[in-house]
């Protein structure tokens, strides 16, 4: 009963782990994008008129009539207009009588009208004549041996044309499908929004944070050199600790400038929102909250994302993952040119080396990484003996000790 309890409370835990996100997280970024035209401004308003207001209780002076000056004729009196004049009366209004037309002027059309004879009318008709006349075998007899006809050559036919052998001929050879290639320089629509998500084990993990850490403090995003070289660096970073990587995805957008600022965004804010504190933004740097690491964590994974927008297309992708392909990918991330890099944004998780993230945590937080090697001993395991749910890597689960 203890064995039970303490399995469900574990799964509990890992489980309320995962939906919260993790802990900590950093991030250093910034953007490139060509500033919007300045709207033009509005004219100055007119000065308003002036005014002057009363006191709401004295009342409204009203506008009085000039007094005469001395020596001036006094004005005329106004003499009444004439009336007009009565309007004519109205002229008589003459009523005509209306004749109706008679039925000459209109001929009525007869129109003979068949109408089908059932069949209690056609016997009363012909008594004579048995019903079979009209609808036995001596009127359907001609059709239902033609039909039978054209079903027998029709199946021969059929028979014919599908047996063994019959027709055989060699299928033409199918090409298999070519991968699927980002759009040449010709037809491209602007932007190409491209990421590339790796997750190192705790071989790499300190030596990754340090590294990310120290480059968003020591390179400036706010220039378009200063956001290319934090991009090399970056990578570099992540090149170099390759063996160590365990999960990996990359995915790319061709898109017009508008709507790849709107993608762009969109999948910044994704990632962004998978942890509950920013530690590191930029050069800023925020204290985190004490976590201690628990037992059922493991040693600890980190994801690392390398979010970029490029004017123009970077070289495709490769059609399969795999540890070459993921590295490809990487190297082909980052344009040769520093105009060239329209955004950026690095974005890891966790930030500190006290938060760790096991391998069953991370494939809750990023279920679209892909496992580069099935056989390492990751992701989640079930236990046999008491159900609870494990990271892999520990071996054993932390609850009962079962596989």
């Amino acid at each position: 009963m203890k064995r039970s309890a303490r399995s469900i409370a574990l799964c509990l835990v890992l489980q309320a782990h995962a939906s919260w996100g993790q802990q900590t997280g950093g991030r250093f970024g910034g953007s490139n994008w060509a500033a919007p035209p300045a709207a033009a401004s509005p004219p100055a308003p007119s000065p308003p008129a002036p005014t002057t207001i009363f006191p709401p209780s004295a009342p409204m002076p009203m506008p009085g009539m000039p007094a005469p000056m001395p020596g001036m004729p006094a004005p005329p009196t106004p003499v009444a207009a004439p009336a007009p004049p009565p309007p004519p009366p109205a002229p008589p209004v003459t009523v005509l009588d209306y004749r109706r037309p008679s039925p000459r002027d209109f001929p009525v059309a007869r129109v003979s009208r068949i109408r089908p004879v059932d069949d209690a009318e056609y016997q009363v008709a012909h008594p004579s004549r048995d019903y079979n006349t009209r609808y036995g075998p001596a009127r359907t007899a001609a059709g239902l041996a033609a039909g039978a006809a054209f079903f027998g050559v029709g199946a021969a036919l059929t028979f014919w044309l599908t047996r063994d052998g019959a027709g055989a001929r060699p299928m033409p050879s199918v090409r298999p499908p070519m991968p699927s290639r980002a759009p040449g320089p010709m037809h491209h629509p602007g932007v190409e929004v491209r990421r590339v998500s790796i997750a190192f084990d705790w071989t790499a993990r300190a030596s990754i944070q340090h590294a990310l850490a120290t480059v968003s403090a020591a390179v400036d995003p706010g220039t378009p050199h200063g956001l290319h070289a934090a991009a090399m660096a970056a990578r570099d970073a992540l090149a170099n600790a390759h063996r160590a990587a365990r999960y990996g995805v990359f995915q790319s957008y061709a898109l017009d400038p508008a709507r790849g600022q709107q993608v762009f965004g969109q999948i910044a804010d994704s990632l962004r929102g998978r942890y509950t504190v920013e530690t590191v933004n930029n050069a800023r740097r925020v204290a985190g909250p004490k976590s201690v690491a628990r037992a059922e964590e493991g040693p600890g994974l980190v994801v690392v994302t390398l979010l970029v927008a490029t004017k123009g297309p970077l070289p495709p992708l490769p059609p399969a993952m795999s540890l070459p392909a993921l590295m490809a990918a990487l190297e082909g991330l980052i344009p040769p040119r520093a105009e060239q890099l329209a955004a950026l944004e690095v974005v890891w998780s966790p930030a500190d080396e006290g938060d760790p993230m096991s391998s069953a945590e991370l494939e809750v937080l990023y279920p679209e990484l892909l496992r580069l090697d099935e056989g390492a001993g990751l992701g989640r395991r079930a236990c046999g003996s008491c159900r609870a749910v494990y990271a892999g890597e520990l071996g054993r689960c932390p609850a009962c000790g079962g596989v």
